[in-house]
């Protein structure tokens, strides 16, 4: 999971710290014990769950300067990245960029040596000048038709494993053609 986040953007906000907290929150609710069976958690051992992880996040959040670093690439430019290793997974963010912080996520690779490469959203159907929050990934989603409602229906139209139509394409098998 990659994201980028420009840094002078948000007034008040303490810059690296507040960025490498979000994406140690990030990387450890993804590990959350589940809401029902046998390894849930109720109640007050939930609550307290949940504070530590805010915990454990602002501490290890606080010490970004620690962490450990690699060289990242962007294109043809490179950079250096600050990494922090928990368990299966480690997060890592760029720090020489003074207009904002790419961060990335990366579960069960050890590997933290990333290369980039920009990407026009609107290729992937994607505007990526909206931040990764609930809101605007729901307002994008909301925006599009829901062509996985074709997988979720009970009743499926017989070839519904090989035509799946969207305003823009026609995906065909692994091919993409543009719509007529």
């Amino acid at each position: 999971m990659a994201g980028e986040v420009e840094g002078e953007k948000h007034p008040g906000r303490e810059g690296a710290k507040d960025f490498a907290f979000d994406l140690l929150l990030q990387m450890t609710d993804s590990a959350r014990p589940a809401l029902e069976g046998e390894t849930s958690l109720e109640g007050e051992e939930r609550a307290s769950y949940n504070r530590g992880l805010v915990t454990f996040a602002e501490d290890h959040g606080a010490e970004w300067k620690t962490w450990g670093s690699d060289r990242w690439t962007l294109g043809d430019r490179s950079f250096d990245a600050r990494i922090f290793r928990f368990a299966h997974a480690w997060a890592g963010f760029s720090v020489d960029d003074p207009d904002r912080y790419i961060g990335v996520i990366a579960y069960n690779i050890t590997d933290t040596t990333v290369h980039l490469a920009e990407v026009d959203g609107a290729s992937y159907d994607f505007d990526f000048t909206k931040t990764f929050g609930i809101e605007d990934l729901q307002a994008q989603a909301d925006s599009r038709p829901d062509v996985e409602s074709v997988v979720r229906a009970p009743a499926r139209h017989p070839d519904h494993q090989v035509v799946i139509a969207t305003p823009s394409r026609v995906i065909t098998g692994s091919r993409t053609s543009p719509r007529q």
